[in-house]
């Protein structure tokens, strides 16, 4: 119902304003897939409006492509997964971005509200990928035919179906999302404000120096937690400025390697979450888990506890097809460990 609140949203304010160089396509099917099934709004973009056109470091991630736009009288901000080969780019981290930012809106966390396009790969040209892995598949000229591979238990590679439509026409699947700022406000992350490898020291200094930024800094751990992201440095957050003063923090942005989309779930297989939750190193103040005792359990007022697990299954259910069920199966044990946990620390304030 959300999704389609927001693809009317579009339709209308494309008929509102007449023709665009920045608009929702007519067709919102890519060959057999209907893309309002995944979230998904199939964009038609003028090349003239692409700025700031750039390769975004991911940190062990490798690197994002980017770009900006001026839309709906505002700024936004485009992002495409990690390159793939031949030019391409895989689906996990705008998926990912995309069921963060909707669990983030069921339970009320300040999140930055992602949505996914498809748009044409040619908006990216201007930056020359490398080849991997993906150049030993051998794509067939018509895309309905092509013979898609199976992991075990005989389950198609959604992922690489999708991928091979998206490729041969010459489309991208990207995040999209608004900028959170608004008139007289500036942005300065973290990074530009204290040194690195602080850890837990950090989390002290900044409460000490903005005491208004305490509570959302805890509710940033808290997300993290819940939708075990590992990639919180010092430059996925910072905080919202008004004549250069520091007023508290921006809504929460950059989460493209939440529950472990973008790992090769094979080889969880015996140890399923438990694992997870080993590996959850955790940034910037501490692991997953240690970093919850930091919080002041006052600062999670207003965050739901009541909601149900369903709800947060939802976010992720119609995706199996593309990344895989197997995945999509253990993200949702993952959010289940995950939530449950949560739930004490809110039935505690």
């Amino acid at each position: 119902m959300y999704e389609q609140v927001c693809l009317e949203v579009y339709i209308s304010q494309k008929m509102e304003l007449g023709s665009l160089s920045i608009r929702i396509s007519p067709i919102q099917t890519l060959g057999t897939w209907d893309l309002q099934k995944y979230n998904m709004v199939h964009m038609e973009i003028d090349k003239e409006e692409v700025q700031d056109l750039s390769r975004l470091s991911a940190g062990a991630g490798g690197v994002l492509d980017k770009f900006n736009l001026h839309f709906q009288q505002q700024p936004w901000y485009i992002k495409a997964g990690s390159p793939s080969g031949q030019g391409n780019y895989k689906l996990h981290e705008p998926i990912g971005e995309k069921i963060a930012a909707d669990i983030a809106r069921i339970l009320g966390f300040k999140a930055v509200n992602y949505s996914l396009w498809v748009v044409d790969k040619d908006l990216f040209q201007e930056i020359n990928l490398p080849e991997d892995s993906m150049d030993s598949w051998d794509f067939a000229d018509d895309v309905e035919c092509i013979d898609i591979p199976r992991m075990a238990g005989n389950e198609p590679v959604g992922d690489l179906m999708f991928s091979h439509t998206l490729q041969k026409l010459n489309k991208v699947l990207v995040s999209a999302c608004p900028s959170f700022l608004q008139a007289g406000q500036g942005y300065s992350p973290c990074a530009d404000l204290y040194e690195e490898g602080l850890r837990q020291e950090l989390y002290h200094r900044i409460v000490e120096g903005v005491p208004a930024a305490r509570s959302d800094l805890d509710q940033m751990m808290v997300f993290d937690f819940l939708i075990h992201n590992t990639d919180r440095h010092e430059n996925n957050f910072g905080f919202i400025t008004i004549d250069n003063q520091l007023q508290g923090l921006s809504s929460l942005f950059d989460h493209g390697h939440c529950l472990a989309i973008r790992e090769d779930f094979a080889e969880f297989e015996d140890h399923e979450v438990e694992y997870l939750d080993e590996m959850a190193a955790g940034r910037p103040f501490a692991k997953l888990h240690a970093a919850l005792q930091l919080i002041d359990r006052e600062s999670l007022k207003g965050i739901r506890g009541d909601a149900r697990i369903e709800e947060l299954h939802a976010t992720m259910e119609c995706y199996g097809s593309l990344i895989g069920t197997r995945k999509v199966e253990m993200m949702k044990r993952l959010i289940e460990r995950r939530y449950a946990h949560v739930q004490t620390l809110l039935s505690k304030t």
